[in-house]
């Protein structure tokens, strides 16, 4: 006998907090994580994907519209009330075109069916998935485990190797994939409408990460929730940077991720080249580490990570790959031998983002609110041992930076290395000295004879209201100013701040909607920001000045990240696009930003 559909209250609870979450309703949602004590659920850390809640409530108003209009072994087709969740339904049906579809004659076997059953559900809303960086980690079977050699990767070259069935196109033309230039509205900041953006389309959902080569720079790679991965080859820019280059000649190679187990597909959640340019490591919310070559071919593949990889890192030379997981662990790998090196357990909850220190010493940060420095144990001053690369098998000192009252998404270390900040959502950032000796050693030890320290001591950049979803450090020391700092929060600003005295130089409100990434031009003089309002701007540095916008159309207006290039003749920003589609712009095209002197 099959089992009754049972749902229970705290199941229901768990999908209305998730829908509050991605609508952006924070308060709400804590007030009912607090009093409906989700956190003690055992379904508090299931993955729930975004608009779960409106897309099970499109399938009940069909099976009403179904159950409805079904009379004994007939079916009404010709009502033209629509059904609507607040609405009490009443069929409306005229006397010339009332009937009733008898299932049994020809007729009825002639007719077409009915639009109640071929339609399709409505597309869920766009929420703030992203803003809160979806920290809830995929359903694990009963032993804890997720089955993780159900998990195939097919590589597509051409679409005509492509044997899956063809999804739904939601935007006309997107399932071949080419370049196409496109004119855009601008914003302020433009004296005119200019033809800057080529399109590469492709991707049949939202992508969520983009990432040029460091040294092919015709090269980018693209990810998101279509499970794909896409390695474009770009056009070779023009010599005087004045016009287009011809469109590229063939398709992207397009990496498909497909899972025949319990998880259906993965979001891909990170990406990041080698510094070498020829492998790029890839994570998503099937916790499996995955590496390819420039040309698509698989290096290597481990599910050793029990939650979604929320950061792949690989260290400065690429001999070590660093990944991030909501399993609350972070691994580093030996990426020439393809075997883990170590696997640490810092945080109590989930691990959100980790970067590397240099060979040997990496920070991570989680939901615990905490974030972690951990380096190998040093000598003692009598004894004169260097501290040599492969260090990283060795006990290590986790020093533990304490001080953010809320789940820390944040960790990134300023170029010369000697400072961490990191981002959190307790509307702060803070900036730490990490060459400064500790407050305090505790007595007690880790597994391995790992050291534990504490520090607290920390400078502390107040000034906005939500939490902070993007820190970059300006990549070069301006002028006759301190390092400096740049934070974009779900306020909708992006701040400036001096990083030695926490001074808050410069903010910007232009955004309509959370900020979700940030990124200074390589040269230093410009930042850009993009969000969910669907603008790109570009300020001036470090005056913050509006010199150039970008939008990106009406039609699923959000940008989830962007990856500013700059080589060369080469001088251009990739956007990660709501429409499922990546968009390059071609800064050099740009005479406000290329002849900018302010």
């Amino acid at each position: 006998m099959v089992p009754l559909i049972q749902i229970t209250a705290d199941e229901v609870n768990q999908i209305i907090y998730s829908y509050l979450q991605d609508s952006g309703f924070e308060h709400t949602a804590f007030t009912l994580r607090v009093e409906g004590r989700l956190e003690q659920s055992p379904h508090f850390n299931d993955y729930i994907p975004r608009g779960q809640l409106v897309e099970l409530l499109t399938k009940a108003l069909l099976y009403s519209e179904v159950e409805t209009h079904c009379k004994g072994d007939s079916l009404i087709t010709d009502c033209r009330t629509p059904f609507a969740l607040l609405k009490k339904h009443d069929c409306d049906i005229s006397d010339a075109m009332e009937g009733v579809v008898n299932g049994d004659g020809e007729e009825a076997r002639n007719k077409a069916p009915s639009t109640a059953v071929k339609r399709k559900a409505a597309i869920p809303a766009e929420g703030d998935g992203q803003e809160r960086r979806l920290k809830r980690s995929a359903e694990p079977e009963t032993n804890g485990t997720i089955n993780h050699q159900a998990s195939t990767i097919s590589r597509v070259v051409t679409p005509s190797q492509n044997t899956d069935p063809v999804p739904m196109d939601i935007v006309p033309n997107n399932s071949e994939a080419q370049w196409k230039s496109r004119q855009t509205t601008q914003g302020a900041g433009d004296g005119s409408t200019l033809d800057v953006a080529l399109t590469l389309r492709g991707h049949t959902s939202e992508i969520f990460a983009c990432a040029f080569n460091p040294v092919y720079p015709r090269i980018l790679v693209t990810g998101g929730k279509d499970s794909t991965i896409r390695i474009w080859e770009l056009p070779e820019a023009s010599d005087d940077g004045s016009s287009f280059s011809e469109p590229i000649s063939k398709p992207p190679i397009v990496l498909r991720i497909q899972n025949k187990g319990e998880v259906d597909g993965t979001d891909i959640t990170s990406l990041a080249w080698n510094p070498q340019g020829t492998l790029v490591a890839v994570g998503g919310f099937d916790s499996v580490l995955r590496i390819w070559t420039k040309s698509g071919d698989e290096y290597m593949t481990n599910p050793q990570h029990r939650g979604s990889i929320f950061r792949v890192r690989f260290s400065k030379t690429g001999q070590f790959l660093l990944t991030a997981s909501l399993d609350g662990t972070t691994c580093v790998w030996e990426v020439a031998t393809k075997t883990l090196a170590m696997q640490y357990r810092c945080h109590s909850t989930c691990c959100l983002d980790a970067d590397w220190m240099d060979e040997d010493q990496f920070a991570c940060c989680g939901g615990d609110g905490n974030a972690y420095l951990l380096q190998p144990v040093k000598p003692r001053d009598d004894e004169k041992v260097p501290i040599h690369l492969g260090k990283i098998r060795d006990p290590m000192t986790m020093r533990t930076l304490k001080g953010h009252s809320d789940e820390v998404n944040i960790v990134i270390f300023n170029p010369s290395k000697t400072r961490l900040a990191t981002g959190s959502d307790d509307f702060t950032a803070r900036i730490w000295d990490v060459t400064a000796k500790p407050e305090r050693v505790t007595a007690s030890t880790t597994k391995g004879g790992s050291q534990v320290e504490q520090q607290t001591e920390s400078l502390v950049l107040k000034g906005h209201t939500k939490a902070i979803c993007s820190v970059k450090w300006c990549p070069k020391v301006l002028d006759g100013r301190n390092e400096m700092l740049a934070t974009g929060s779900s306020d909708g600003t992006i701040r400036l701040w001096d990083s030695v005295t926490g001074e808050s130089l410069q903010i910007r409100g232009d955004h309509k909607g959370p900020v979700y990434a940030i990124e200074f031009s390589p040269d230093a003089r410009f930042i850009a920001s993009v969000s969910k309002d669907g603008w790109l701007y570009v300020y001036s540095v470090p005056t913050l000045k509006l010199v150039w916008s970008w939008y990106s159309g009406d039609f699923r207006r959000i940008i989830y990240d962007l990856d500013w290039q700059m080589s060369d003749k080469y001088n251009r920003i990739s956007l990660c696009l709501g429409t499922y589609n990546v968009v390059v712009l071609d800064i050099n095209r740009v005479p406000t930003l290329r002849n900018f002197s302010g």
